[in-house]
């Protein structure tokens, strides 16, 4: 009863004040909550969050004032949003539903996340040891990714590189040349054409257009060295 008293006595210590300054007094919490939650004036401190609903054991005997999530909600990265879109901590790491990400012994398990909160992990796939590069040059002499070398005279269009397997983890690319016999000696073969096509953007580089590279779709662009222009 006591404390009921001295709780009653404070708060006429504050809105007297006020009341007599003309300022309007009401019931309502002057902090403005979030979608999905809402202000309480005795709450725990310790909010539900993911990947952790329960709250501390320690934090329940504590209360203070301020905006908590509504029922079936919890904090994820200051947001309140549904318990079940919760993701989990995996090994240590927290992953968000959806989430994909390498795990496993030389980072070579690619995992998903599910939305239940649950980890679907693949098979072994071979995650990339090395970088590499394949080039193309002169008449035309072609090296491919894994140093092997080639002098390679057609004349049609090939497919010089792209990828092998579709993956959702691998952006798709292709470059394409299109050679052509080297002025009159139909022995040797140069290239004519570069095509390349990637992030949904097709790049041509041509002998016919010399310092010049043409980006689909994309505005003119003017380099030192080179000329960039909308195709």
């Amino acid at each position: 009863m006591g404390f009921l008293l001295l709780h009653f006595a404070l708060l006429l210590l504050f809105i007297c004040p006020c009341q007599a300054q003309g300022e309007e007094v009401t019931d309502e919490p002057a902090m403005n909550c979030q979608p999905h939650s809402h202000f309480e004036e005795c709450a725990s401190p310790c909010q539900p969050t993911c990947p952790f609903t329960e709250p501390d054991k320690f934090c329940i005997t504590l209360c203070v004032e301020g905006c908590v999530c509504d029922q079936g909600y919890v904090l994820s990265a200051g947001v309140c949003i549904p318990k079940e879109n919760c993701g989990c901590s995996y090994r240590g790491r927290y992953y968000k539903p959806g989430q994909r990400f390498w795990e496993g012994p030389g980072c070579r398990s690619y995992c998903f996340m599910l939305a239940q909160g649950e980890v679907l992990c693949g098979g072994w796939d071979p995650c990339l040891s090395a970088f590499g590069t394949c080039t193309s040059e002169g008449d035309p002499h072609c090296m491919t990714f894994d140093g092997r070398r080639f002098d390679f005279q057609g004349t049609c269009k090939y497919q010089l590189a792209a990828l092998c397997v579709k993956k959702p983890y691998l952006e798709p690319f292709k470059v394409t040349v299109q050679n052509e016999n080297r002025g009159n000696n139909l022995a040797v073969s140069i290239t004519r054409t570069v095509i390349i096509e990637m992030y949904g953007v097709t790049i041509i580089i041509s002998r016919e257009n010399p310092n010049k590279i043409w980006v689909g779709s994309e505005p003119p662009h003017f380099e030192p060295c080179y000329n960039i222009v909308s195709q």
